[in-house]
């Protein structure tokens, strides 16, 4: 991953990723280490979180499509190094509260998707 090529977005746009994406991987607690530490990276690198929310429904039964995705978000942190979360110092501090809902959006179970975001500045 050192000489990838980086890219602009952590995910395709209008992925879908299915339990039956694919063939099974060899090696499945490389692909649980990996998401873990994707997950730990999402408090400083809110911009990742949606796109590791996706990737993490799949630790227990990862396929190939399912590594794809997440080599692509590894190729935007390449290309995004220096992003991360900056508080000013001084002048007005105004907190906003934003939320997002679908239904039924998981094309596996049905369930519904639910995002917040808290916004400091």
């Amino acid at each position: 991953m050192t000489d990838c090529k980086p890219c602009s977005t952590p995910m395709e746009q209008n992925l879908k990723l299915t339990r039956e994406s694919g063939d099974l991987l060899e090696d499945q607690s490389f692909y649980r280490s990996v998401v873990g530490s994707l997950i730990y990276l999402t408090h400083t690198r809110p911009d990742i979180s949606y796109a590791v929310h996706v990737i993490s429904q799949f630790v227990g039964v990862a396929r190939t499509l399912h590594m794809d995705a997440v080599n692509r978000l590894l190729r935007y942190l390449k290309g995004t190094r220096e992003v991360g979360l900056f508080f000013p110092v001084g002048g007005e501090s105004i907190i906003e509260a934003f939320a997002y809902s679908d239904y039924a959006g998981c094309p596996n179970t049905r369930r519904s998707t639910f995002g917040w975001g808290i916004r400091f500045g």
